[in-house]
């Protein structure tokens, strides 16, 4: 978006309602084509002065969990993701647990993993941003900033789909087709502390270290 003022600068970070926002930029709906065409910004260097840098950011361990229940165990829109999975794990990866995806897909090299599974930080530039909503504050900022009616037509398009949650057995790793299978069946998830256990926190901290850094510069808390 741009006018006499300058333009707004924003990273569309999956997981953190960037199709519902771009979509009410700009009209765009079909996820594969959303950035086809856009203005992109790619440095430093290209920011001007009057320019207006927004990011929405989330808790990381809430945007982690989200995206393995959408794109691991509902496997929605995830083709690339599994193909890059299969590579690195064979043809059994869903014979893997969480934990074991983790070790191949996301720890050794988070800068390459997978678009809803990279660090937040490493969307933005090294600059201060004017704002900088968390996504639960995003009605009430849209709102505020965009209008009542562009705050209407954006919260419109957010994907509110809501499923319920059962409990895994203490002490459980089941693999991703397992999880697969139950959501299939019962369209659940499982709840959110039996899928992260303590010591796959502590790694997913070590990962998503600077996400909890930016996030308290500004003023929020990280349950990593």
């Amino acid at each position: 978006m741009s006018g006499t003022a300058g333009r707004l600068l924003w990273p569309p970070i999956c997981k953190n309602a960037s199709t519902a926002l771009l979509a009410c930029f700009t009209g765009r709906k079909a996820p594969e084509r959303r950035l086809a065409g856009l203005p992109v910004v790619r440095h430093l260097s290209e920011v001007r002065p009057a320019d207006v840098l927004l990011v929405v950011h989330r808790d990381p361990l809430e945007r982690f969990v989200s995206a393995v229940c959408d794109k691991l165990i509902a496997r929605h829109g995830a083709t690339d993701l599994w193909a890059a999975s299969h590579a690195v794990l064979g043809a059994q990866a869903g014979q893997a647990r969480l934990e074991d995806w983790v070790a191949a897909m996301l720890e050794p090299d988070p800068e390459a993993a997978d678009v809803h599974f990279r660090p937040q930080a490493l969307h933005l530039f090294d600059h201060p941003y004017h704002h900088h909503p968390d996504l639960s504050e995003l009605p009430l900022w849209a709102s505020d900033v965009l209008g009542p009616a562009m705050a209407q037509r954006l919260f419109q398009r957010v994907n509110a789909r809501e499923t319920g949650t059962f409990r895994l057995p203490s002490g459980a790793r089941p693999t991703l087709d397992e999880l697969h299978a139950e959501h299939l069946s019962h369209g659940r998830f499982p709840h959110a502390e039996d899928l992260i256990p303590p010591d796959l926190r502590a790694r997913l901290a070590r990962v998503y270290a600077a996400d909890c850094a930016l996030r308290q510069g500004w003023g929020y808390s990280c349950t990593l």
